[in-house]
């Protein structure tokens, strides 16, 4: 007999279509926890902005990337814009990551 699990569902979630899921390493941002544990983090790119999950912590509330991003580049000024993010990819050994934005 055959016993199937409910599925897990993020709290965090996109209003619209979602057009990237991808893993890959914990961010700077979470990494606090406990990272052997964790193993690596899922991504989803929707709505413009692009999410962190943490798989098995999925009533926590997902880190937006973007913000990441905006609080630690020095380049920012306050109350700068935040690009409308379009994709996410990870160099295979993920030790890099590109993201795409909608405006070029």
């Amino acid at each position: 007999m055959l016993y199937f699990r409910a599925p897990l569902i993020s709290t965090t979630y996109h209003r619209r279509t979602v057009y990237v899921v991808t893993w890959g390493p914990p961010s700077k941002s979470t990494a606090e926890l406990n990272v052997s544990t964790y193993g690596y983090h899922l991504y989803s790119c929707g709505d413009g902005t692009i999410l962190e999950h943490l798989p098995k912590k999925l009533e926590k509330e997902a880190v937006s990337v973007g913000k990441l991003i905006h609080s630690s580049n020095p380049t920012y000024r306050a109350g700068s814009r935040v690009p409308t993010r379009s994709e996410i990819s990870w160099s295979p050994d993920f030790l890099v990551v590109a993201i795409g934005n909608d405006d070029g």
